[in-house]
């Protein structure tokens, strides 16, 4: 018998669901555009050094979830895992006619070899904007504002966000080093992969679910103890920005960011069942 079921984790999006989905995305759009961003389109698959090199080759992307093959001239290719890489290639190659800052959004697909569970398909469709060329307070502000205006335009209200800051390659060395000392001390109470992680991405370990790991960590130390002045002084100003623009926040020591280029202000909106 003909099985016409879609690939593992992925899935067929037919009327209704396919109307909701496509009301989405344009409400994406619009938004983008009110906010002064323009489109950026990338291609489904990139150069595998792409995401190698700038999502970082330590990362779960790159070592466990990206689709990546050789075409028939020998060159490895990906299928984009993320958004960020590839908009920022696009605009190095044509930052003389695109200037700075750049304000660029996008409604793509995304491809990550995932385990499929309920939220969670190998193919999704993800929107995102990219503010490139400023560190500005104001362009992080910016960014979450958009996230928040979204959600509330939708009507939803019971979101939370979470706030951290990770420094950057001035200040980040530091506190790393004071975290694995500490990891150490505590590598029997940590899982297989957090001791995997624990000298090449220990960050990561902050951000492990596994209770044992969770409960080891508890009193880790802070990263926002070992901010520089400038990043100190960006972090704060993000958050009354936000403040002023009556976006609620809650702090989250824990919250970190998988990817090698994230640095300084980084968010996450969380929701019941999440």
């Amino acid at each position: 018998m003909t099985d016409f079921s879609p690939p593992r984790g992925t899935q067929d999006l037919l009327p209704p669901t396919s109307d909701a989905i496509e009301v989405l995305a344009e409400r994406a759009t619009a938004l983008a555009r009110l906010h002064g961003f323009g489109r950026v389109e990338t291609p489904s698959f990139e150069d595998t050094q792409l995401f190698a090199r700038g999502v970082g080759e330590g990362t779960d992307i790159v070592t466990k979830e990206m689709y990546t093959f050789d075409d028939k001239g020998g060159r490895s290719l990906t299928l984009r895992p993320e958004g960020t890489a590839p908009v920022m290639r696009a605009y190095l190659a044509h930052r003389q006619e695109l200037g700075a800052p750049f304000k660029g959004y996008y409604v793509a697909s995304m491809f990550r070899h995932e385990r499929p569970q309920a939220g969670r398909m190998r193919q999704h469709t993800q929107f995102g904007v990219e503010i490139i060329g400023t560190a500005a307070p104001a362009a992080d502000m910016e960014v979450i504002a958009i996230g928040h205006e979204y959600l509330t335009g939708l009507g939803l209200t019971r979101f939370a966000l979470h706030l951290n800051s990770i420094g950057d390659e001035r200040c980040r060395p530091a506190y790393r080093t004071v975290l694995i000392d500490f990891l150490k001390e505590r590598f029997d109470q940590l899982c297989t992969d957090s001791r995997q992680r624990m000298l090449q991405n220990p960050l990561r370990v902050l951000d492990c679910k596994v209770e044992s790991c969770r409960a080891a960590t508890e009193d880790a130390p802070r990263i926002t103890d070992y901010l520089d002045d400038a990043c100190r002084e960006h972090f704060e100003a993000v958050q009354a920005g936000l403040k002023e623009e009556g976006i609620e926040f809650s702090l989250d020591h824990r919250l970190v960011r998988g990817l090698d280029y994230y640095t300084g202000a980084i968010w996450e909106v969380t929701a019941p069942g999440m």
